[in-house]
């Protein structure tokens, strides 16, 4: 199974990625056949969303949709700017195709300054991931300073909640397998219906 992990933020954010590094890092400790992609927007340039076709863009936005498409397991990252996701984020998840994350287990990891803002992972990200029909676990990790030590994951209670994360990730992705599908997404029904 491949594990793509997403660090969602366009300019550098080193808490949010030393923490999906944990992850990753846990995750292949469980299941050493577990493969890993690290996608991280700060260093892959992906355009904005403007209608065209995948492969007309000029950076890696085509690359990086063909990776997350490719994917079984993921875990979502992002700082929390002024209450929600990053729009580097958002926008990324704009240009996946419904398919790319449809029936698929999410784990989703935030990262804020202060414990202020840990709401926005049930208000922004599972409303978001419901839109794709995917298993978001009902556990998730939110970081804040106090986890790190010189940009490292260094709390014990939060590399317990990552371990956790990656333990459940592995667990629930191995029960899924030969599940029957899920029943078709609100998105797909209407999507369905429009085309008729």
């Amino acid at each position: 199974m491949k594990l793509v992990a997403v660090v969602g933020s366009a300019v550098p954010s080193g808490k949010t990625r030393a923490a999906i590094e944990v992850i990753v890092r846990a995750a292949a400790e469980c299941d050493p056949a577990f493969e890993s992609d690290i996608i991280d927007l700060s260093r892959e340039r992906v355009s904005l969303l403007d209608g065209r076709a995948l492969d007309k863009y000029e950076d890696q936005t085509a690359s990086v949709i063909g990776r997350i498409s490719h994917g079984d397991v993921f875990v979502l990252g992002s700082p929390i700017y002024r209450g929600a996701y990053t729009g580097a984020f958002k926008n990324l998840l704009d240009l996946v195709p419904l398919e790319a994350l449809e029936g698929k287990v999410v784990g989703i990891v935030a990262t804020g300054a202060s414990a202020d803002h840990y709401l926005a992972i049930d208000y922004q990200f599972r409303g978001l991931l419901a839109w794709f029909n995917a298993y978001v676990l009902p556990g998730s990790v939110y970081l804040d300073n106090d986890a790190y030590t010189a940009g490292k994951v260094t709390g014990k209670q939060a590399l317990t909640y990552l371990d956790q994360l990656a333990k459940s990730l592995v667990a629930v992705a191995g029960r899924l397998v030969g599940i029957p599908a899920l029943p078709p997404s609100l998105t797909r029904r209407v999507m369905q219906v429009a085309r008729k």
